[in-house]
């Protein structure tokens, strides 16, 4: 499925390829999703709103722990 990537360069989204059975909303907090950044399996209510990786309204793909506060923490230095 195609999404779209925040680029910090150019201040423009590029398209972006998501992981399979990636998603930004659900209803069930147990349901087994795939990280949008690295494909990870985790749990939807345990997953984070992405900063980058969006829909075409702006909606966020949900991230693993460890690539929002990865690339998070990146960005701040």
């Amino acid at each position: 499925m195609l999404a779209n990537i925040w680029n910090y360069d150019t201040k423009e989204y590029n398209d972006y390829i998501l992981p399979e059975g990636s998603t930004f909303y659900d209803n069930d907090m147990d349901k087994k999703i795939n990280c949008a950044c690295c494909g990870k399996e985790i749990v939807y209510g345990g997953s984070y709103g992405s900063q980058e990786i969006h829909n075409d309204i702006g909606m966020s793909y949900m991230e693993c722990e460890y690539c929002y506060f990865t690339k998070y923490n990146a960005r701040k230095e």
